[in-house]
């Protein structure tokens, strides 16, 4: 029996992150982090199918690290816009934190 010659392989993740319109409608969208992108992984073709499954699993780790990485971008880019939420919110839960028992000792 003659083995065929291994595929290349490799895990392709598309993401797209678009700021809804209600986040967006003071200013237009933030440009600065990245909307769009292709992460493209190897995986380990010629061997086991354990050995295919554990190179799935680091890929799969990486990948989830590049996207929180892009996710914490876009945090950055929205904090204006949270700003702006936060002081239309402003008399919400304020003083939620005292409960009345200063001075309390145990």
């Amino acid at each position: 029996m003659s083995q065929s010659q291994p595929t290349s392989q490799s895990l392709e993740i598309t993401y797209s992150i678009t700021v809804p319109e209600a986040l967006s409608r003071p200013s237009p969208p933030p440009t600065t982090a990245p909307s769009s992108g292709t992460l493209s992984f190897p995986l380990n073709t010629t061997s086991s199918r354990n050995e295919w499954l554990s190179s799935l699993e680091k890929a799969l780790g990486e990948a989830r690290g590049e996207l929180n990485e892009k996710l914490s971008e876009w945090k950055e880019v929205m904090k204006p816009f949270e700003k702006v939420e936060g002081t239309k919110k402003k008399g919400d839960g304020e003083g939620q934190e005292d409960d009345g028992e200063e001075g309390e000792e145990e």
